[in-house]
C-alpha cells in the first residue's frame, strides 16, 4: 500500500536508525516498499549499502542536485498508491500506516497536513496518493533545489482541493532548530544561502503564474 521515499546524504547510520523506527512501529511493514535514495557524490554511499545490506531496502543512486531529485527520482520507481517523504531526522507515531492509508484511500487527490512540531502552515513531511501525485508528475517541483519546495507543494495542494487539514498524527521534525539535533555538512547543504535565494525566487515566480496548476 505505501512507498517510503527516503532521501539521504552524509548520513549512513542516521539513515539506518530513521528505517528501524519507521518499520518498527508500522502495523503492517510488510506492505511498506522502503526505498533509499543516494547521490553518486556523496562519499558514504558504500557505507550505506553495507548497512542496509541484509534489509528489503531498495537503494538508488543518481547525479542529484539535491534533496529534491533525489526524492522525485525515488517516486518514479515507487510501485504503490501512497507516497510517504521520510527525512534522516523524522520521527513517527505507531501504526503510523494505518492512519496515513485511512485518510489516503481516496478517489480524489490527497497530500496530508503533517504536524512535525516545528511548522504549523508547511507541509513538510508530504504523505500523499498516487492521484496527487499523478496530477502534477513530481512531488517537488524540479525548479527547487530544497528551500521552498514544501511551500510550493503546500500551496499547490491547497488551490486544488487536496490538502487534508484535519490529520492528527505528530511526525517529530528532529531538526538542529529545535535542539533535536545538531547541525551538519547535510543540513548546510540544503539549508544554504544559494538553496534559500534560489527557492524563493522560483517561489515567487510560480506564485505569480499561479503555480501553472495543470
Amino acid at each position: 500500500m505505501i512507498s517510503i521515499l527516503h532521501p539521504s546524504r552524509w548520513r549512513p547510520e542516521m539513515a539506518l536508525k530513521a528505517w528501524n523506527e519507521w518499520m518498527q512501529n508500522a502495523n503492517n511493514p510488510d506492505q511498506i516498499e522502503y526505498i533509499l535514495s543516494l547521490d553518486t557524490s556523496d562519499s558514504t554511499q558504500n557505507e550505506y549499502v553495507r548497512l542496509f545490506e541484509h534489509t528489503n531496502v531498495q537503494i538508488i543512486i543518481n547525479h542529484n542536485r539535491s534533496i529534491v531529485d533525489a526524492v522525485n527520482r525515488a517516486a518514479k520507481v515507487a510501485k504503490h498508491e501512497i507516497f510517504v517523504v521520510v527525512s534522516d531526522d523524522f520521527g513517527c507515531p505507531l501504526d503510523w500506516d494505518m492512519d496515513v492509508v485511512g485518510y489516503c484511500n481516496d478517489e480524489n487527490p490527497v497530500l496530508l497536513h503533517v504536524n512535525d512540531t516545528i511548522q504549523k502552515d508547511v507541509c513538510t513531511l508530504p504523505i500523499m496518493n498516487r492521484k496527487f501525485y499523478d496530477r502534477f508528475g513530481w512531488v517537488y517541483h524540479p525548479h527547487y533545489y530544497s528551500m521552498f519546495a514544501d511551500n510550493d507543494l503546500t500551496e499547490c495542494a491547497k488551490k486544488i482541493g487536496a490538502y487534508v487539514s484535519d490529520f492528527s498524527l505528530t511526525f517529530e521534525h528532529r531538526h538542529y532548530v529545535n535542539g533535536k539535533n545538531k547541525r551538519d555538512k547535510t543540513y548546510d547543504r540544503e539549508n544554504s544561502k544559494q538553496a534559500w535565494d534560489i527557492g524563493k525566487r522560483v517561489f515567487q515566480q510560480r506564485k505569480l503564474r499561479q503555480f501553472e496548476l495543470p
